[in-house]
């Protein structure tokens, strides 16, 4: 896995800043929950995210 939880990301089909809150590593179709700025969450691949280097 790329990401760990709290990891800062940029889902990159919307253009939003997230953070990674959980993680399936169990073979998931979508593995990583993301919450956003708007405190709404999304299942994503690790393909669509970015990390944000602070």
């Amino acid at each position: 896995m790329k990401f760990k939880v709290g990891d800062k990301v940029k889902i990159k089909p919307w253009d939003i800043t997230a953070t990674i809150y959980t993680i399936d590593d169990k073979d998931a179709v979508l593995p990583y929950l993301v919450v956003d700025e708007d405190d709404q969450t999304s299942w994503w691949l690790e393909e669509e995210l970015e990390l944000i280097n602070e």
